[in-house]
């Protein structure tokens, strides 16, 4: 695991996020320091959110995924098939219009909504601010018909 892939969504945006899209009831990509809910799916707790049925514990999930290449597209498949469960899935991803998976699973689904976030943000590492990535960041909602 990259220490990239465990960066914490920084509490402000998780608040603003919350507000617009929430509540969430669900974490799916966490771990107790990081949980932005009680509710949350994390391998400190020997669960594997890719395995998971996230449906079965929520109704709407927040999923700030690791970004490494080799996890974000199966985080996003994962809430794309939860998603045709009936939840809702808000995920904070990479704004990446250059990529294939952005280009199927955002671009060209009709069953999610997005933001592009004005900003960088400037994720949590260990409770500390870090510095902002190179690129912007989109929310996507699936689960959300356009």
């Amino acid at each position: 695991v990259k220490p990239s892939d465990l960066y914490e969504t920084p509490p402000e945006l998780f608040s603003e996020l919350s507000e617009k899209y929430g509540p969430f009831d669900l974490d799916v990509c966490a771990e107790a320091s990081t949980a932005k809910v009680a509710n949350y799916i994390g391998l400190d707790k020997g669960e594997d959110a890719l395995e998971t049925n996230w449906h079965a514990r929520g109704t709407k999930a927040w999923m700030n995924p690791p970004y490494s290449r080799e996890c974000l597209s199966k985080f996003i498949e994962k809430a794309i098939l939860e998603a045709s469960k009936g939840m809702e899935v808000c995920a904070l991803l990479p704004a990446d219009t250059s990529t294939k998976w952005f280009h199927k699973y955002v671009l060209n689904n009709n069953n999610c909504v997005y933001e592009f976030l004005p900003k960088r943000v400037r994720f949590l590492y260990n409770g500390e601010k870090q510095g902002s990535p190179k690129f912007g960041s989109v929310v996507v909602v699936f689960g959300r018909k356009r």
